[in-house]
C-alpha cells in the first residue's frame, strides 16, 4: 500500500522548484517526514492557508517506491490561533515542534508521540500555566524516549521497588533503602531529593488537566528545570533554539 491517511502537525516548510513546497510534518503514523505539496506556492492552490506551521491537518499521502512522500489532499483540523497571536505562547509552540524534530526520527508506531504533541499544543493554546505545561511536555517526551527512569527497580538488587522506599535516585537509576549503605559507589549520577521523585512521578502518571490543578511554586518550577537540564546534559541532547525566546518571555 502506497496511499495513506494520516494526521499531522506542520512544523515548517520551504520552497521546492518553482511552485511546490517541501512540508515538514510530524504524523501519527510515520513520525516526522518531509513531503512534497505540489503547486502549494500558487495562490489558487487548495493547500493555501492549510499547510502552515502549527496547523494540525488530516493528510492523504502517497509514498513512492523510493520512500519519498507527496501530499495529495489536506483537511485543516486545528490552527491554534491563540498560540499564533501571542509571542510567548508561539515560542513555546515552536519549542515543542523543535523537540519533536530534533529528538525523533522517521519510523512507524509514532502515534503516542503525535498524541502528546497534539494534546500539549491544545493545552498551551488555552494559556493556562503555559510554561509549566511545556516543562511537563518535556518530561513526558523524554520518558517516552526512555531517557527518564521508570522508578520500578533498584539498580543494585534489581528487585521491584515501592516509590516510598526509594532511598536515592538519579538521572538513570534508583536505589532502595536496603542497598544504599552497601552500594553507594555504584551510584554515580547526580542525586535528587525524594520529594522531587514524587513530584516527577506524579507528573508522569497524570494528564494535563490533573497536573494543572497543582498549585505550582517558583521553587518547584526550578526543580523541574534543574532535573531537565541534568537529563539533557547526561544524554548530550541537542539545544532547543526556541527556548532562548521562551526565557525572555517568562
Amino acid at each position: 500500500m502506497r496511499y495513506f491517511k494520516v494526521l499531522g502537525v506542520v512544523s515548517g516548510y520551504k520552497p521546492k522548484n518553482e511552485y511546490d513546497r517541501l512540508i515538514n510534518v510530524f504524523t501519527d503514523y510515520f513520525g516526522k517526514i518531509s513531503a512534497t505539496a505540489k503547486y502549494a506556492q500558487k495562490p489558487t492552490s487548495p493547500f493555501v492557508g492549510r499547510l502552515n506551521p502549527m496547523n494540525v491537518c488530516g493528510l492523504n499521502i502517497y509514498k513512492s517506491a523510493k520512500g519519498k512522500f507527496t501530499i495529495t489532499q489536506c483537511v485543516l483540523i486545528e490552527t491554534f490561533e491563540n498560540i499564533k497571536n501571542n509571542i510567548a505562547l508561539l515560542s513555546i509552540g515552536f519549542a515543542i515542534l523543535e523537540i519533536a524534530e530534533k529528538l525523533t526520527y522517521q519510523r512507524l508506531g509514532m502515534k503516542k508521540y503525535f498524541n502528546l504533541i497534539y494534546k500539549t499544543l491544545k493545552t498551551v493554546n488555552k494559556n493556562v500555566k503555559p510554561y509549566f505545561v511545556y516543562l511537563i511536555f518535556k518530561i513526558k517526551f523524554l520518558y517516552m524516549l526512555g531517557l527518564i527512569p521508570s522508578f520500578k527497580h533498584c539498580v543494585a538488587c534489581n528487585k521491584a521497588i515501592d516509590i516510598n522506599k526509594i532511598q536515592i535516585w538519579g538521572i538513570e537509576n534508583v536505589m532502595c533503602q536496603e542497598c544504599f549503605k552497601n552500594n553507594q559507589d555504584r551510584f554515580k549520577d547526580k542525586i535528587f531529593e525524594k520529594n522531587m521523585l514524587r513530584f516527577i512521578n506524579f507528573i508522569l502518571r497524570n494528564n494535563y488537566e490533573k497536573n494543572l490543578k497543582i498549585k505550582i511554586s517558583k521553587k518547584e518550577i526550578e526543580i523541574l528545570e534543574v532535573f531537565l537540564h541534568e537529563i539533557w546534559e547526561k544524554h548530550d541532547l541537542p539545544s532547543i533554539n526556541s527556548e532562548k525566546l521562551i526565557k525572555q518571555m517568562i
